[in-house]
């Protein structure tokens, strides 16, 4: 097993002309990565409890008996060419497979006794009819068919999704508007204490982007692409409002930072309501 992934390595030094598979040296993926790193390094948000605990017999995962975890969407051409002939895989997706976005899944290997499964009852965190799930901290949701995902924790929160159609987005201390089709809007305390009372936040935004001469049969809905483009990397502009919940927004000062993290141009008094520039992806807002 693991206990984490992350980016360790770029396959280039410079930004990647065409987004292919894993492409990370873009500003759409690199550029989103001070905020993030943050909270996944100082875990700024929360690990969910274990709702999943499953004992799997050895002598049947040997004879291919499956589980109940993986989906059977996954189940592909490579990983079937281990299956003997004539075999068939059982006691697959049993288990509900957005459990994982809910909290921890555990699996036990076992040489001898019965394989016992304890799963929490997931129907507070899973709501299909709505097309919602919310993790077991509360933190984290997706609104699958609003294409929208939330995060609301102390110290870090904000929206990632189809923010134009979103609307206002409500937080505990944070208010999210945004006229932009996709996009990402995060604040993250960069003291490590909550929002409420952090001296020092990093604000971070970020919209579309595609190469120049990219086109497509048509313009909207389900399309095939006629022109994969080239080089350079077109960003859309950002564009919106933020707004700092807490009693002394209006007297913080906001600066607008450039790719490299460095302050440039006037700072903006006040995050009670904050403009957000159209070539900006970084503010500063401190005490």
């Amino acid at each position: 097993g693991s206990d984490a992934i992350f980016w360790f390595a770029a396959g280039e030094p410079t930004w990647q002309g065409l987004p292919g598979k894993f492409a990370i040296q873009t500003p759409g993926v690199l550029g989103q990565f001070p905020a993030t790193a943050l909270i996944y390094r100082q875990g700024l948000v929360r690990t969910g409890q274990r709702v999943v605990d499953i004992d799997l017999g050895v002598d049947d995962l040997y004879a291919l008996k499956g589980t109940p975890l993986p989906a059977p969407q996954n189940f592909d051409s490579l990983r079937g060419n281990d299956v003997p002939p004539g075999a068939t895989l059982t006691n697959v997706s049993v288990i509900d497979s957005l459990a994982f976005l809910v909290g921890g899944v555990n699996v036990n290997f076992i040489e001898n006794g019965t394989p016992q499964s304890q799963v929490r009852d997931l129907s507070p965190y899973i709501d299909r009819p709505a097309k919602r799930v919310v993790s077991e901290t509360g933190e984290l949701r997706w609104d699958w068919d609003a294409g929208l995902v939330t995060l609301n924790a102390p110290a870090a929160q904000g929206a990632t999704g189809f923010l134009g159609a979103a609307g206002s987005i409500q937080l505990d201390r944070l208010e999210i508007e945004s006229p932009l089709e996709y996009g990402s809007v995060v604040l993250v305390a960069m003291d490590g204490k909550p929002i409420a009372e952090s001296a020092r936040l990093l604000l971070q935004v970020a919209s579309e982007e595609k190469p120049w001469q990219w086109e497509t049969e048509t313009a909207t809905g389900l399309r095939t692409i006629t022109n994969r483009g080239t080089v350079p990397l077109l960003v859309r502009e950002m564009a919106g409002t933020v707004r700092l919940k807490r009693a002394d927004a209006a007297s913080l000062t906001v600066t607008p930072l450039d790719a490299n993290g460095y302050r440039v141009g006037p700072p903006i008094n006040g995050a009670a309501e904050i403009t957000l520039l159209p070539d900006r992806l970084y503010y500063l807002v401190e005490r």
